[in-house]
């Protein structure tokens, strides 16, 4: 028997459009037969009518993937050009792959979003192609995810004990594992049926088991030949090891019967069937009195019951640890209440508590609980080696004592937590028919906002009870005569109504609290603000802090955002609230990152307006106190990014725009003031930056601050022959100059009228050019300003970088005389570049100080012209 998942997650395994394939593609679903009878003029009308539909971007994605060149400024009939041109089973191979999209791009999309692998695409039909080149097993897993979550809930159990990865994967990958399976349920049904494990997915540590079960083996007509037909139908189980939870989906209680006998043997466990109907009696702070001050819901004394341990999931503590307490044969609840009022542990829903241990009856239990995608809470016991009677005697003990009933789903809706996750989940469902009816009010309530929009689908079906078959349809008239599964004639239609996202009414929303908010003291809303990277356009709403002035962003994340733009997404620096719409959890924790602070929608879209100011105040303050951290990872990341691909921009993809980035993150992490205009004052009067060049200079008994303003500007050449200045960037750098230093925003810059210096930074110059540069800007401005003309290498500035970090302890301790020896360097170059000797000039001065409480400047600075000049001319 082939387990499909296994066949193709080998490592030398590959698909495309060969005749050899045609079995991968039959196995996922594919009418690759059909295909591949397709002439090349039909393949390309393919890839005019489908492809060509798509947005630029997406095109664009597509070339890329399919490992073609893509210019930058590319339009839509140069890059179809390129995929006609492609051989025709990659064009096949294409046409495959959205065939296998069709009525599962929400799949595709949760599942690429799970994978650990780096995530730089956005339309599903490059993600599918990107995810077939590291494996076609992925395929077999999205199909796999697909069924699971287009098919009704099952039957849900509790495992009391561990669910551990690594045996949940040998049921899925071993064939000693999988044979035991496939006879325990052969058995199961009188010896009638054999089982195979057709496909399994693991995603978000959940692991989902695809079994056939073989219905009939007959001969079936066909337009070519008689084939064999080997009917069948599908048995699905799923093992949560978050959550240690069985879910199985089936038609037959006996195979619902031997996969959890099955699983128990496997895991050495008892798993209990966890009641369907949702409890809604919970009682927030009878649980949080139960827990804090020993009182019981009854307020009567629960006999011969010690509680011992309880385990917390987080904390008000930095980085918000979980956090357990735990005495021996004492009640352990005064020693949580001395630090719930110390400010050590919060509960704010009973999701707050992880697990509870407790003594009775001579026995020690522990309870555990477990957080469902829509926010129900379930807490199931270890209940190994004991009696019916015994188990549930403690479970009524557990009741009593915290009011909490086990194997239970506990709706904790009532609760701003469980109201959030309740939101998310509506959000991102794949199928919302099936919701409990708290649910259904909230979505109602997000239909009537217009946040979400109905869509109708149409279902088909078998009715074979023992079949299951069910595939949704584009059309009415696409409904089949009969089941393509077991060939029964009995075939069910049925349209039900979906709702899905209505990202402009989302987007809206937002901004219209983000307005609501800033008509208060505390925040300024400045409008939007664009970036576009690697062709894509990200809208950032702009709000200024009033009381210190300083900006922070806010980002509406409807689509994972790939990992290549989030990276230089982080290099710019501003502090930034994203709101993830739609997404997983996951996800949403993989943005809090760097200069970044995610929050969910539902956490944005429950909160009421004092606690929408303090969620804002809260991430402001968190980002702030970041910020030395954050910058110098983003240093460190430029820094590796410059060094690997300014030597040869063409063959990397390494743009101008990239450049100044990664410049502004380097300078950002020297100095204390830098401003970045390039990307949002395209076309104006200004250079890409400007930043503060700061000291404190000591003059007798006082310290006296100096201040020095340097604007600067990259220029990548592509070519490696050297830039090249034309009089026109002369002529601009001019202008630049002139109208800085008649600017009164300089003032906050440097303590002279005028500019400092001007800086260009890039990979290589052309000397003489660049001295010609010098000369024409100096001879132009010089009547007026006093202002240096400085050109710096990339190659010498990451020395510079390098430097100092190696020696960042010493230099803080010096950073005076360090900037002060960086500005009189900068001031006598005289045209002439900076380089690696001048930097370690500058080292060496500052480390020789480095251990001085004080350092002698008139000392330094007697002898430092002539040794600047001698490293000059060297």
């Amino acid at each position: 028997m082939t387990n499909f998942s296994n066949e193709y997650a080998k490592s030398d395994s590959q698909v495309k459009g060969k005749d050899g394939d045609l079995e991968f593609w039959r196995e996922v679903g594919v009418k690759a037969d059909a295909h591949k009878a397709k002439n090349p003029s039909e393949l390309n009308a393919f890839i005019q009518g489908r492809i060509g539909n798509y947005h630029v971007n997406a095109i664009k994605e597509i070339v890329e993937v399919c490992e073609l060149e893509v210019g930058s400024n590319e339009n839509k009939g140069p890059l179809l050009k390129k995929l006609y041109d492609l051989p025709e089973e990659q064009k096949l191979f294409l046409c495959n792959l959205h065939d296998f999209m069709s009525r599962k791009k929400k799949t595709i999309n949760d599942y690429y979003e799970s994978c650990s692998e780096q995530k730089n695409f956005t339309h599903p039909l490059s993600k599918l192609y990107s995810l077939m080149k590291i494996s076609p097993a992925h395929l077999l897993s999205i199909r796999t995810l697909n069924l699971w979550q287009n098919h009704a809930s099952g039957v849900l159990m509790g495992m009391d004990k561990k669910i551990t990865k690594p045996l949940a994967l040998k049921i899925a990958t071993e064939s000693t594992f999988e044979d035991a399976l496939v006879n325990k349920l052969y058995k199961a049904s009188g010896n009638s049926h054999a089982y195979k494990i057709h496909s399994y997915c693991h995603y978000n540590n959940k692991l989902i088991i695809q079994l056939y079960k073989l219905m009939d083996d007959v001969s079936k007509e066909d337009f070519t030949r008689a084939i064999r037909n080997q009917a069948v139908s599908r048995v699905i189980f799923s093992l949560d090891m978050d959550n240690n939870l069985i879910e199985i989906k089936s038609n037959s209680y006996y195979e619902e019967r031997a996969i959890k006998e099955y699983l128990e043997e496997t895991f050495s466990g008892i798993a209990t069937k966890i009641e369907s109907e949702v409890y809604t009696g919970l009682k927030q702070e009878e649980v949080k009195a139960a827990v804090l001050e020993g009182k019981t819901p009854s307020g009567e004394q629960v006999d011969d019951f010690l509680v011992d341990k309880i385990k917390f999931r987080e904390s008000p503590l930095e980085n918000s640890p979980s956090l357990s307490f735990s005495l021996e044969n004492i009640d352990v609840w005064p020693s949580v209440a001395d630090a719930y009022n110390k400010g050590a542990i919060s509960i704010s829903s009973v999701k707050s508590i992880d697990s509870i241990s407790f003594r009775s009856e001579g026995t020690r239990r522990t309870v555990y609980s477990g957080v469902l995608e829509n926010g129900n809470l379930i807490f199931q016991m270890d209940d190994s080696r004991l009696g019916t009677d015994k188990k549930e005697r403690l479970e009524e003990k557990f009741l009593k004592r915290f009011g909490i009933p086990l194997y239970k789903q506990l709706s904790n809706i009532d609760s701003l937590e469980g109201s959030v996750d309740m939101i998310d989940y509506i959000m991102r469902s794949r199928n919302t028919v099936g919701l409990e009816s708290i649910a259904k009010q909230k979505e109602k309530e997000l239909l009537d906002l217009k946040l979400l929009k109905e869509e109708e689908i149409i279902r088909s079906g078998c009715k074979n009870k023992n079949c299951g078959f069910e595939e949704i349809l584009f059309d009415i008239s696409d409904k089949k005569e009969e089941c393509p599964s077991c060939e029964s004639d009995d075939v069910y239609v049925y349209s039900e109504v979906q709702s899905n996202l209505n990202k402009v009414e989302i987007k809206k929303f937002i901004e219209n609290k983000i307005r609501e908010i800033c008509k208060g003291k505390e925040w300024t809303f400045l409008g939007f603000s664009k970036r576009k990277i690697n062709n894509e356009e990200f809208e950032f709403l702009k709000l200024e802090n009033n009381s210190t002035g300083k900006i922070l962003k806010v980002l509406v994340s409807q689509e994972l955002m790939p990992q290549a733009a989030f990276n230089k997404m982080k290099k710019l620096l501003d502090p930034t609230l994203v709101i993830t719409v739609g997404q997983s959890m996951k996800n949403t924790e993989r943005y809090s990152n760097g200069c970044f602070f995610a929050v969910s929608f539902g956490n944005f879209y429950e909160r009421e307006k004092t606690d929408l100011l303090t969620l804002l105040l809260k991430t402001y303050n968190t980002l702030t106190m970041k910020t030395k951290d954050f910058i110098a990872d983003a240093a460190s990341e430029a820094y590796e990014t410059i060094k690997n691909k300014v030597s040869d921009p063409k063959s990397t993809g390494y743009s101008a725009t990239d450049l100044e980035d990664d410049v502004y993150v380097l300078l950002k992490d020297f100095f204390i003031n830098v401003q970045k205009w390039g990307h949002e004052n395209t076309g104006q009067t200004f250079p890409e930056g400007i930043f503060t060049l700061f000291y404190e200079k000591n003059v007798g008994k006082i310290n006296a601050p100096h201040k020095l303003a340097y604007s600067y500007d990259c220029k990548l050449n592509l070519d490696l022959l050297g830039y090249n200045f034309s009089i026109g960037e002369r002529d601009k750098a001019i202008r630049y100059i002139k109208s800085l230093s008649d600017s009164l925003e300089l003032s906050q810059f440097t303590d002279s009228n005028h500019l400092d210096g001007h800086i260009f930074i890039g990979n290589k110059f052309k000397e003489k050019n660049s001295q010609n540069t010098y000369e024409e800007i100096i001879k132009a401005i010089k009547q007026t300003y006093d202002t240096d003309i400085i050109f710096i290498t990339t190659d010498v500035l990451l020395y510079l970088h390098e430097k100092y970090r190696e020696n960042f302890s010493l230099i803080e301790g010096s950073r005076n005389l360090f900037m002060f020896l960086l500005s009189r360097t900068l001031k006598e170059l005289n045209g002439k570049f900076i380089s690696n000797d001048h930097i370690d000039f500058i080292i060496k001065k500052t480390l020789s100080q480095a251990k001085k409480q004080v350092a002698n400047f008139d000392e330094i600075t007697a002898d430092l012209k002539e040794e600047l000049l001698q490293v000059t001319r060297s």
